[in-house]
């Protein structure tokens, strides 16, 4: 979701939004060329339920038959999950338990999924419509441009992030504006791609490049640090309070994120810190972020074919986890359309869902 759009807003729901995270980083910078985080586990995942807040909830049933050893005093994604990785996931018999409990009492899950290795490439493409932005008809391919990039840059990283780190990205100097450019135009003609479409793409994006030239000016080196990639996740937890203004909205406690949220929601949202430890739809929130964490996290490393693979050889177990995730989100997309948030490049998306739709064959 852009910064340069106008934020919609949903009037029409007034429920309970509760919320975990899984995957915070807190700030990603880049250095000579290595970014400080591990790419293999590239998302940031805030995530939860929403429960209507006139509802009285049995989470006591829930948890019950969890049978969670009495040594648990909060619960989270680990503790039903024994393991890292899908497959874990995907033959957890307390997962199964959690979701059927979500269907079967009716609450609906949100998820912001952001991949933080996608996001400086679509900050990049993002510029290059500088100052027009959604007022140019190409605007609406943003995200498929962004896509392009990512594939190109996936192929080639190290170079790619070593090409930032040598202009101090994100805070490149206005004398070497057009050098930055020149040298994003030679990573975009590296790609190669069968799809026609993503060609076209390219295309696209040379042109883009070569206007942008003639603008002297990349939008994204406002107020940046030199290294800084990401500061801290805060617009991802301001977008989903923005986007339901009548919800009352609650977060674990965080005094860094409660300080920067109070600071810019209007007077009268409900925005509520609490301790996790206390309040047990927070802590099923947690489930949520971190099976999402799991999914997208697989999706980004794994290629077409090795997701296909996967997806056919599913145990009749592990399809019907998936297939109850794919409720869930199903669910959540017939609530709002923006219950799911995805700022990553499609052709993950693409996976995710083709994973989740083949387990129903």
């Amino acid at each position: 979701m852009s910064t340069r759009l106008k934020i919609p807003r949903d009037l029409s729901k007034s429920d309970n939004f509760y919320y975990d995270e899984s995957g915070n980083i807190r700030k990603l910078k880049l250095n000579n060329g290595r970014l400080s985080s591990p790419t293999d586990k590239p998302n940031f995942v805030l995530a939860g339920l929403i429960a209507p807040k006139d509802k009285v909830l049995d989470t006591s049933s829930l948890i019950n038959s969890l049978k969670l050893q009495q040594t648990v005093k909060e619960i989270k994604y680990h503790n039903l999950v024994k393991n890292t990785g899908i497959q874990a996931l995907l033959n957890s018999d307390r997962i199964i338990i959690y979701l059927k409990w979500l269907l079967n009492n009716d609450i609906k899950i949100h998820v912001n999924m952001m991949n933080w290795i996608y996001y400086p490439i679509s900050e990049i493409v993002d510029a290059l419509f500088y100052p027009f932005f959604a007022a140019d008809p190409l605007y609406q391919y943003e995200r498929e441009l962004a896509s392009t990039l990512y594939l190109i840059v996936c192929s080639i990283s190290n170079k790619f992030f070593n090409f930032l780190s040598y202009f101090d990205y994100p805070k490149v100097p206005t004398s070497a504006t057009q050098e930055f450019l020149d040298g994003l135009m030679r990573f975009v003609t590296l790609g190669t791609f069968e799809d026609d479409e993503y060609e076209s793409y390219q295309k696209t994006l040379i042109e883009l490049i070569q206007r942008t030239k003639m603008m002297y000016y990349l939008s994204f080196t406002e107020d940046a640090e030199k290294g800084t990639i990401i500061s801290n996740f805060i617009n991802e937890y301001y977008k989903p309070v923005v986007l339901f203004p009548k919800c009352a909205h609650v977060f674990d406690q965080e005094t860094s994120i409660s300080t920067d949220i109070e600071k810019m929601v209007s007077k009268g949202t409900k925005c509520h810190f609490v301790d996790s430890r206390n309040n047990i739809l927070i802590q099923l929130s947690d489930v949520i972020a971190g099976i999402f964490a799991v999914l997208t996290d697989y999706t980004a490393i794994t290629k077409d074919d090795e997701v296909n693979g996967f997806a056919f050889g599913l145990s009749a177990k592990e399809k019907s986890v998936l297939t109850l995730i794919g409720e869930l989100i199903d669910k959540a997309d017939s609530y709002s359309r923006f219950t799911i948030i995805k700022n990553m490049p499609y052709i993950e998306e693409e996976r995710f869902a083709r994973m989740v739709r083949l387990a129903k064959i």
